[in-house]
Order: structure tokens, then sequence, then C-alpha cells
């Protein structure tokens, strides 16, 4: 499916021992607008090809040179890095062409996510990463284009103008809705910045203990203190 396994998806941490838990046949899915580098996804939802490609092109140009998904072609998201954390979603109006076929573009912000790799549930075949770089496997988050609202404005306006030039028509009652910027948590209260422990026991905190570089005191310190989050500061 596309949606996520967990109930709790929007604030869940994944940790160690959740991957045992989720490995089988479960894809992986992408938070959006969260942490020091919040990722914003363009999604373009289109049957049209030639719409399609040539806002891709646009984007690209305009936007910045990122990573490119397909589940279901022509349909296609863009990754970017928004330059601050708290977007809300974005959704252009709807278009509609001769065949009644309905199109939109939605910039994915805080509050969604979306599949990086798995099975299309509509086409069976797996998500693919189509640009030159090979996908979010490659190209970390603090690598992606960084774009502002402004762009997202931009953006949405310039696929409704494209749509219009290729003879589709905007649905009655339908409107662009730039999404709002939501405040982060508070640092200074102890319960929204809470963190879980990851999940792992003392034999793997040992394991894991032999490739981490002790001579190196910001590493040390780093996992000191992650150590005595973990265990809850217990003797052990």
């Amino acid at each position: 499916h596309k949606r996520p396994a967990l109930e709790n998806w929007q604030s869940a941490r994944m940790g160690a021992t959740d991957l045992a838990r989720y490995g089988g046949g479960h894809g992986v899915g992408v938070l959006c607008g969260q942490g020091a580098t919040p990722v914003a996804a363009i999604d373009v939802d289109t049957s049209d090809a030639q719409l399609a490609e040539r806002f891709t092109a646009w984007c690209q140009q305009h936007l910045g040179l990122t990573c490119e998904r397909v589940g279901n072609a022509p349909k296609v998201l863009l990754v970017y890095r928004a330059d601050s954390e708290g977007w809300g979603k974005a959704t252009g109006a709807w278009l509609e062409d001769l065949a009644g076929a309905r199109h939109r573009l939605e910039v994915l912000g805080r509050g969604q996510q979306f599949v990086a790799y798995h099975l299309h549930p509509d086409t069976g075949r797996p998500y693919e990463w189509v640009d030159l770089f090979g996908g979010l496997d490659v190209m970390a988050a603090r690598d992606l284009p960084v774009i502002t609202q402004e762009q997202v404005a931009t953006a949405l306006q310039v696929f409704e103008d494209m749509a219009l030039e290729a003879g589709m028509v905007r649905v009655s009652g339908s409107a662009q809705r730039v999404g709002h910027v939501t405040s982060a948590p508070a640092v200074d209260d102890p319960l929204m910045a809470f963190e879980p422990s990851v999940g792992i026991d003392l034999a793997e905190a040992r394991r894991l203990l032999e490739h981490v570089d002790n001579e190196d005191y910001d590493a040390w310190l780093k996992v000191g203190m992650s150590l005595h989050h973990e265990f809850s500061g217990s003797p052990e």
C-alpha cells in the first residue's frame, strides 16, 4: 500500500528493532517537513505525458536538479529540501481535460510522506528513481536543492498555466492552497523534545562500540550521551 504501516507514523522514529519487524513485505516511506533537513516533495499528479515532461523539465531548470521517482508513469515525484521546518501541504487547483480526467500538482510538507521504495499498488511494479543521480539512496537530504514557499507558489501557478495551454480547464470551485508554516516544538519543553530510545540491548551496543573511534572527543561525548539515554543511565 501507499499508506504507512505505523499508526503514529507522523511522530514515530524508527529504531534498530523496528527494521526486523517491518522488513518483510513493507516498503520505505520518507517523512516530509521535519528535522534539520526537512524534505519537500513535488508530486506531479497527471496522466498527460507531455505536461508531466514539460513541467518536470521546468522544475529541474528553475528549482534545481534533483531526484525523480516514478510509480505510475507519467506521474512523477521530485524531491527537494524546504528552506525551513514545518511547511504544510500545498495543492494546486484541479484541472480537467477533454476526456474528463483530472490533473493536479501537490507539494508535500509536514504531516505527509511519500513512498521511496516499494511496489506500486496499481501497476504491481517497483517504484523507480529515474534521475541521473540514482535516487535517494545516493543523494543525501542535505544535498537536495533548497526551495522556498515563494518558489512553491510559483510552481503551482506554472503547472496550472501549462495545463491551461494544453487545453485543460480549471474545475469549478477548485483553487490553489499554499500550506502554512507550523512552528517547531519549543526546545525548552522537555516533553516536546523527548526522543524515545532506539531499542537495542547491551550486547548490540558493545558490538557497535567496536566501530567508534574513542580518540575523537566529539564522538566519545555523543556516544556516551546516547548510551546514557538509551539505557536510562543504568550502571551497566
